[in-house]
């Protein structure tokens, strides 16, 4: 798919089935629809700021002038929320996506959002393969087979022009795992969250350390 389009992605029927059962089912669960922490990890604002800032940067760079270019938030929502409000995504030079498993965050985010089970992965638009320049990763749980799972997803959003960037942020007990399955290594970077969680989070790159300071 060429860098600059942005054409409306379409889902098959039988996904959007899927998805309209599962947002019944959060319906009833849900008696507002206020996306609230309870249901997400989220990241402090600092650190939802610092790797919303690192995304950018590290996907623009090398990009040439007017070249539009994508990043895909990987159930990293608070990263998603925070580039909404940078001026190159405001300007249209980069355009983000959210790939997540709460439906709460389709009526947020319309058509740049994507329901992501890493159990069933073929649910993803077709369109949306192959497609991204970077891609920021916050697998949902530490354990070796979601991290694989993820790790898979991941590949297959990423261009394959050589060119493309990888963050990942998960358990510090992950670290052989982010090189195995990432190819990505520890920076000094730590992720912070708003509740704090009993497991040391580290960020991890295939590039080395932030671009981006403090």
């Amino acid at each position: 798919m060429p860098a600059d389009s942005d054409e409306e992605y379409q889902l098959s029927d039988e996904s959007k089935k899927a998805l309209a059962e599962f947002y019944a089912d959060q319906q009833k669960a849900e008696s507002s629809n206020e996306i609230t922490e309870n249901w997400q990890f989220w990241y402090t604002d600092d650190t939802s700021i610092r790797l919303a800032k690192e995304c950018i940067a590290a996907c623009l760079q090398g990009a040439e002038e007017n070249e539009i270019r994508r990043i895909a938030c990987v159930s990293c929502p608070s990263v998603m929320e925070k580039l909404l409000q940078c001026e190159e995504v405001i300007s249209g030079r980069i355009i983000p996506f959210l790939f997540e498993y709460d439906m709460r965050f389709a009526a947020k985010y319309g058509e740049r959002f994507s329901f992501f089970d890493y159990n069933n992965q073929d649910m993803i638009d077709p369109k949306l393969i192959a497609s991204f320049n970077l891609v920021i990763a916050d697998p949902p749980f530490l354990s070796d087979e979601c991290q694989l799972k993820t790790a898979v997803f991941v590949r297959r959003l990423l261009r394959q022009n050589g060119n493309t960037k990888l963050i990942l942020c998960t358990g510090a007990t992950m670290e052989t795992m982010a090189e195995k399955a990432f190819n990505a290594r520890p920076t000094l970077f730590k992720p912070e969250h708003r509740n704090k969680l009993q497991n040391l989070f580290l960020s991890y790159t295939n590039y080395g350390e932030f671009l981006t300071s403090e």
